[in-house]
C-alpha cells in the first residue's frame, strides 16, 4: 500500500527540494536496495510522515481540510 494520504493526481503539486548530496546518496542506496527509485522512496517517506502527523493529532481535520 503505497499511498497513505488520500490525494488524487489533481491535488498533487510538484515541489523542488534542496538536499545535501550525502542525503541523496544515502536515499539512492536505500532505493536501490528496495528495488525502487529515489523519487518514489522520498514520496513514500514523506507521505508516511504526513500520515503519522495526522494520526498523532498534530493537525486537526479542520485544518487539513481547510484549503
Amino acid at each position: 500500500m503505497r499511498k497513505s494520504v488520500n490525494t488524487s493526481q489533481d491535488e498533487m503539486k510538484p515541489k523542488l527540494l534542496h538536499l545535501p548530496k550525502d542525503v541523496i546518496r544515502i536515499l539512492s542506496i536505500k532505493a536501490a536496495n528496495d528495488g525502487t527509485n529515489v523519487k518514489a522512496l522520498m514520496q513514500n517517506i514523506l507521505e508516511k510522515a504526513a500520515e503519522q502527523i495526522k494520526i498523532d493529532g498534530v493537525l486537526s481535520e479542520e485544518f487539513i481540510n481547510n484549503k
